[in-house]
């Protein structure tokens, strides 16, 4: 069978690191997504409407930092794609949009559901293409690609029908490689310049925003040496607040901790990938401020900056650590530490003296409401409902409180959950009589329960729950035995889970799954070797994750060498046969994760 044109495309999308496609089937969609099943390396993700799978998507792109592709047909359904391209240009998510399109011969005649692409998605795309030949099919493909990976933001492959389903020209069958992330940073004389700043100042602050995502570790580092808090953005918190010795929290309408007087008492403010919105919040001229930001468009437009540096965060900071020397004086970080400490145990004052304070704080509400208290709650709405109901409670063996009121128990707390939000050490004295009274027992789940439960919500029901949301469906897992047969209602509540957390999930999940794999494969040390190892699980469908090329840390003989790679695989039995497949073809091959 000859190659259409939507095989060219996907094969090209899954090359550059597309794995998921979210999206609904249309008729003008038809061939495109046949195409899809074609190809087999891209999963298709069906969701119940369009809106719904470009954020979707956006959220995948956002925490994943692969590219992620996402498709509508023509008319309505390309529309309801807009509002996620606009979320997708904010987040500067890698999203390629594949929008269905009428036939060409009826192009610019009013058409059922035409629509000028151009037109509609400028303002939401970096780059819109309209294929209406074969022979321009690929240049639009790669354009769409490399704008949405480089330049991180989304793009969109207007293709109609007939085009994607014609056959593809011969020159469009090539090798398509993504280029690695450029060191991005500002040049060494304004380097320089920076670094002559920061020796001159005595009171240095650091403000971040998601500019920061991938140079936590650098920011942390130059924090160190500088003696300088941390503040930041909404958007920067989650990088910068935990496990963050210097962070002093947040300015803004949202604003708490020491962080406004930090920025605004400081004799120098390095603002470090945020565009923060509210100029009101920001210092004025009596503080010297360096903002330095990828997207030179951010450079000094919220307010006045005395220097404006355009480069990644991540290459900039670490480049500046080399040119500033260590800071003595703690005492500017030391103060606004302390009042962001003391920001916390006034928080904690209203839970600890919640009971004195009128009107009830809402501190002390939700301290009040915690895991435990909030089973009481539900139990006795649901039993006024339906007093014959059965209600099991599930708590995570970390924090085992109301197992132990039921079954009388003494099992100790941990330190830390995955289920953070019902991590309580003690049920409360008032809610505790209910729980005896109408809730049938509780039983515990371990984090692994958890994770799976997470894992399972994301991938079935593309939703996004809390280790705390995710322990219903953890506990039906764990005894499904117990719950065989019955009709059951599940509890899924909150999405406040860390991307970071929620990345690792998933990749630990697909471990267990057996769609990543490390395997080690021990080859000739010759030039060409490692190519050939590549080569030839690109042809078993394996796509490459990470490799590692061992020489020194092996025991094997000077002659030989050790291949680690990490592969996204189809499951435990594509991986046997990748495996076999290898040892069949003379290599010594095994899985070793």
């Amino acid at each position: 069978m000859a190659r259409k044109v939507a095989d060219v495309m996907w094969e090209m999308l899954a090359k550059a690191g597309v794995q998921r496609c979210y999206g609904i089937v249309g008729d003008a969609l038809n061939p495109v997504i046949d195409a899809l099943r074609r190809n087999g390396k891209i999963e298709f993700i069906h969701v119940r409407h369009e809106e719904y799978g470009v954020f979707a998507a956006v959220a995948d792109a956002y925490l994943s930092g692969h590219p992620v592709a996402v498709c509508g047909t023509a008319g309505p359904g390309v529309t309801h794609l807009f509002n996620g391209l606009m979320d997708a240009r904010k987040e500067g998510a890698a999203i390629i949009a594949i929008a269905g399109d009428v036939e060409t011969r009826l192009m610019d005649t009013a058409a059922l559901e035409e629509l000028n692409p151009y037109k509609f998605f400028d303002t939401a795309c970096l780059y819109v293409g309209r294929v209406v030949n074969p022979e321009q099919a690929r240049a639009v493909f790669t354009t769409a690609i490399l704008t949405a990976v480089v330049d991180k933001g989304p793009t969109l492959i207007s293709m109609p029908g007939d085009i994607a389903s014609a056959n593809a020209p011969d020159h469009s069958v090539h090798d398509f490689m993504i280029p690695a992330p450029p060191v991005f940073r500002p040049a060494d004389a304004d380097i320089d310049k920076l670094a002559g700043m920061i020796e001159a100042a005595k009171k240095v602050a650091i403000f971040g925003g998601d500019g920061c995502r991938d140079a936590r570790e650098e920011v942390l580092q130059l924090a160190a040496r500088l003696k300088a808090p941390i503040g930041y953005s909404f958007r920067g918190k989650q990088w910068l607040e935990h496990d963050n010795p210097h962070a002093v929290g947040m300015t803004g309408l949202l604003g708490y901790g020491g962080a406004y007087k930090a920025i605004h008492d400081a004799d120098l403010l390095l603002m470090l990938g945020t565009d923060f919105p509210f100029s009101e919040f920001l210092p004025g001229g009596d503080v010297k401020k360096v903002q330095i930001d990828r997207n030179p468009k951010h450079i000094g437009r919220r307010t006045a900056v005395d220097l404006g540096l355009v480069g990644d965060i991540q290459a900039t900071v670490a480049a500046l650590l080399g040119k500033v020397s260590d800071k003595t004086d703690s005492r500017f970080l030391e103060k606004h530490v302390a009042e962001t400490t003391s920001f916390h145990e006034l928080l904690r004052h209203y839970v600890e003296k919640g009971p004195g304070i009128k009107p009830i704080r809402p501190e002390f509400l939700a301290a009040t409401l915690a895991a435990p208290d909030r089973l009481a709650l539900a139990a006795t709405a649901a039993k006024a409902l339906r007093p014959d109901i059965c209600i099991v409670g599930v708590q995570t063996e970390r924090f085992p409180a109301a197992w132990n009121a039921m079954h009388g128990g003494n099992l100790e707390s941990r330190q830390a959950t995955i289920a953070d939000g019902i991590g309580v050490k003690a049920p409360g004295a008032l809610t505790l009589p209910v729980i005896k009274a109408l809730v049938d027992d509780v039983v515990l789940v371990s984090e692994d329960d958890i994770e799976q439960a997470i894992l399972m919500l994301l991938e079935i029901e593309k939703t996004v729950v809390e280790g705390a949301g995710a322990v219903g469906l953890a506990a039906l897992l764990k005894e499904r035995a117990r719950f065989a047969g019955r009709k059951i209602g599940l509890v899924l509540c909150g999405g406040n889970i860390e991307p970071l957390v929620l990345a690792e999930i998933i990749e630990r999940g697909m471990v267990k799954s057996g769609r990543l794999a490390r395997l080690r494969v021990n080859v000739r040390d010759v030039p060409g070797a490692l190519a050939d190892v590549a080569a030839l699980l690109a042809r078993l469908g394996a796509n490459i994750d990470e490799v590692q090329h061992q020489r020194a840390f092996t025991s094997l003989s000077v002659e030989r060498v050790q291949i680690e790679v990490v592969v996204q695989t189809r499951g435990v039995a594509h991986i046997e046969k990748i495996l076999a497949a290898m040892r069949a073809e003379g290599y010594d091959a095994e899985r070793v994760g």
